[in-house]
C-alpha cells in the first residue's frame, strides 16, 4: 500500500524511492493503456554542431536571384523560377568541402527535383566526385539504388537529394549534412536533420548551411540559429513556429539589405526567442510526468537489448534456411558484406514465397540492412523464414524420416513429434502461459521409452541414410505395428501433456488473477479503472484457463530408425 511505502521512504530503507514511485505510477498514471517515450528520456542519440559558410562578396544580381528564389518557392510559384548555379560561390563552397577530404560521406539536401539537378550540373562542372541523385522523378527502383550507392563504403561520397530525401530514409553512416537552401518551415528542417540524426549515428552531426553574406537566405539562418536555437538542438513545436512567423520572417528576409532591414531583423530575433521560451514553458507544463517515468524503464529496456542481442548471435537460423532453401532449389549467391542473393527462378515450388519473381538481395546483419534500405533483413520473424519452414512442414519431407543406425542388437526405433497446442481467440494470448509445445518420444518395437536414454542429436550423428522402399519390400513390418508404436507413444507423451497443463494452468490463474486482484484494487482510488478492464480481465482467466484444459496433442513428424549389424536396404 501506499502508506507502507511512504513508512519505508521515511526509515530510509534500500529502494524505498523507487519503490514508492512504481507504486504511485501504477495506481495514478496512465500507463496500463497508453505510452510514450520521449527523446531526452532514452540514450543513444548523436550530438549537432552547427558549422555555418559565410560566402563573402557576392555581387547584387546574385543577392537579388537568391532573394526571387525564396520568394518563389514560399508563395507556390517555383515553377518560374529557372535555377542555375554555374557563378555561385555556394557550389565553389562544396566542391572545396568535398576535396577536403574524399572519404566523407555527405548528403546535401535542397528544396525541389529541378534544384537538385541544378546543383549536380554545376558542381560536374568544378570537381569529378561521385554523386548520386535522390528526386521524386525517380523511380522508387532507381532511388532505391541511388541510396545503396551512397551507403556503400566505396559508393558514392555526395548524395543530393530534394525534400523528399527528408522523408522516411535513414542515412546514419553520413555524419555531414548541407542544407543547401532553409524552407521556412521548422518542421521540414528537423525532418532534413533527422535523416542523419537517429539511434545509431557513431560521430556528431555536422550541420553544414553554405549562404551569402547580405543575402536574403542570412536572415533565415539566423532566425533559425538564434532565434530558435533549431541547428543544435531538436525542434519542438514546428507547426506553432510557422504559423507565428513565417510570413513575417519571409517579408524581413526580402528586405535584407534595405535601411530598416537591420532594426526589423533584431526585433524579429527577440519576438522569436520570447516566444520560445514562453512555448518550452507550455510544453513542460503539458507533460505528464508519469507517463513518461512509465513508459521507458530502464531495467526492463535493458533486458530486452539482452534478449535481442541472444537470439541475433544465434547463428543456426542463417544455417537452417539454407539448408531449407537449397533443399527446394532456391539459388543462393554469396556477396561481399555478407549479403545474399536469393534467385527463386529455378526453384521446384512455383512462385516461391515471400520471394518476388526477380530475386530479393538480403541479409542477416541487422547494421547493414539498417544502413541499406534495399536489403532485407532476414531473422526468424521474416516471412520468408516462416513461409520456407510451413512448406518443409508441410511437405513429406518436412514430417517423416528413415534411417539406419549400426548396431549390435537388431531393433525398429520410432521417434515421434507432437505439439501440444491451444487453440484460442489471438485476444487472448493463451501463448505466453501455454505456447506450442514440442514433445519428443522415442521408442522402440518393444514399446520401451528410450526418450530419456537417446537424444535426436545422438540419433541424427549416428544415423545412415537408407532406402525405406526396400525397406517395406521385406517381410515382417507392416502398417499394424507402425500403428502401435504410434499409439505407445502417444500414451507416453499424454503422460506429459498432464503436466504441462497443470503448470500452465496454475501460472495463468496466478499471473491473471493477481492482474484481476490489483484492478480490482486501483478501482478503489483511481476512478480511471473502469469496470469493463475488470470484466475483461475475469474474462481472460475463465477463456485462457479453458483453452489450456482442452488444449490436445497434434502428430507432427516421424522418423523410423532400423538397427542392426548390417545395412541390407
Amino acid at each position: 500500500t501506499l502508506e507502507r511505502h511512504l513508512e519505508a521512504l521515511a526509515a530510509g530503507e534500500p529502494d524505498a524511492r523507487d519503490n514508492l514511485i512504481r507504486c504511485l505510477l501504477d495506481q495514478h498514471g496512465t500507463g496500463r493503456v497508453m505510452f510514450r517515450n520521449t527523446r531526452a528520456a532514452m540514450q543513444g542519440f548523436p550530438q549537432r554542431q552547427f558549422c555555418p559558410a559565410r560566402i563573402e562578396g557576392a555581387p547584387p544580381t546574385l543577392l537579388k536571384r537568391v532573394a526571387r528564389e525564396l520568394e518563389a518557392e514560399e508563395t507556390g510559384n517555383e515553377a518560374a523560377i529557372r535555377y542555375s548555379f554555374k557563378d555561385d560561390p555556394r557550389i565553389d563552397w562544396l566542391a572545396d568541402f568535398l576535396r577536403e577530404d574524399p572519404q566523407r560521406k555527405v548528403l546535401v539536401i535542397c528544396r525541389s527535383q529541378r534544384k537538385a539537378a541544378a546543383i549536380d550540373a554545376a558542381l560536374k562542372e568544378r570537381i569529378n566526385v561521385k554523386t548520386g541523385i535522390f528526386h521524386e522523378g525517380l523511380p522508387l527502383v532507381q532511388r532505391d539504388r541511388q541510396a545503396a550507392w551512397f551507403a556503400e563504403p566505396d559508393g558514392a561520397q555526395l548524395l543530393i537529394c530534394s525534400e523528399i530525401g527528408s522523408e522516411g530514409r535513414n542515412f546514419q553512416f553520413a555524419h555531414h549534412l548541407v542544407l543547401f537552401d532553409l524552407p521556412l518551415n521548422p518542421g521540414l528542417v528537423e525532418q532534413r536533420i533527422g535523416r542523419l540524426d537517429r539511434i545509431g549515428q557513431t560521430e556528431t552531426i555536422r550541420i553544414h548551411v553554405p549562404y551569402l553574406a547580405g543575402s536574403a537566405e542570412e536572415v533565415v539562418v539566423q532566425w533559425y540559429h538564434e532565434g530558435i536555437n533549431g541547428f543544435e538542438h531538436p525542434i519542438h513545436g514546428g507547426a506553432e513556429y510557422q504559423a507565428a512567423f513565417r510570413d513575417e520572417l519571409l517579408v524581413v528576409a526580402l528586405e535584407a539589405g534595405r535601411k530598416t532591414a537591420a532594426r526589423k531583423w533584431k526585433a524579429l530575433i527577440e519576438r522569436t526567442r520570447e516566444f520560445r521560451r514562453q512555448l518550452e514553458e507550455k510544453m513542460a507544463r503539458g507533460r505528464d510526468r508519469l507517463l513518461e517515468l512509465n513508459s521507458f524503464n530502464p531495467e526492463i529496456a535493458e533486458r530486452v537489448i539482452e534478449q535481442i542481442r541472444a537470439a541475433e548471435s544465434d547463428t543456426s537460423i542463417r544455417q537452417v534456411l539454407w539448408e531449407v532453401l537449397e533443399h527446394f532449389g532456391v539459388r543462393i549467391t554469396e556477396h561481399e558484406e555478407g549479403d545474399i542473393t536469393l534467385d527463386p527462378s529455378h526453384a521446384w515450388i512455383e512462385a516461391f514465397p515471400s520471394i518476388p519473381t526477380e530475386g530479393m538481395l538480403a541479409t542477416f546483419d541487422r547494421r547493414r540492412a539498417i544502413a541499406r534500405e534495399d536489403v532485407r533483413f532476414l531473422s526468424a520473424d521474416h516471412p520468408l523464414v516462416r513461409d520456407a519452414f510451413d512448406l518443409l512442414i508441410d511437405s513429406g519431407d518436412g514430417s517423416t524420416a528413415f534411417g539406419y543406425i549400426e548396431a549390435d542388437t537388431p531393433n525398429l526405433l520410432l521417434e515421434v513429434v507432437f505439439t501440444l497446442e491451444a487453440v484460442a481467440d489471438s485476444r487472448w494470448h493463451v501463448d505466453q502461459f501455454l505456447a506450442p509445445t514440442p514433445i519428443r518420444v522415442l521408442v522402440d518395437i518393444r514399446g520401451r521409452d528410450l526418450t530419456e536414454e537417446r537424444s535426436s542429436e545422438s540419433l541424427s550423428a549416428d544415423i545412415e541414410e537408407a532406402s525405406l522402399r526396400q525397406f517395406l519390400d521385406r517381410p515382417g513390418f507392416n502398417a499394424a505395428i507402425l500403428k502401435a508404436m504410434l499409439e505407445g507413444a502417444e500414451e507416453i507423451a499424454e503422460a506429459d501433456v498432464a503436466a504441462a497443463k497443470r503448470r500452465a494452468e496454475a501460472s495463468a490463474r496466478e499471473t491473471l488473477g493477481a492482474e484481476l486482484q490489483r484492478l480490482v484494487e486501483l478501482k478503489r482510488i483511481n476512478d480511471h479503472v473502469r469496470q469493463e478492464e475488470i470484466d475483461l480481465a475475469a474474462e481472460q482467466i475463465e477463456k485462457t484457463t479453458a483453452a489450456i484444459r482442452k488444449a490436445r496433442l497434434r502428430l507432427d513428424a516421424i522418423r523410423l530408425i532400423v538397427e542392426g549389424p548390417e545395412k541390407e536396404f
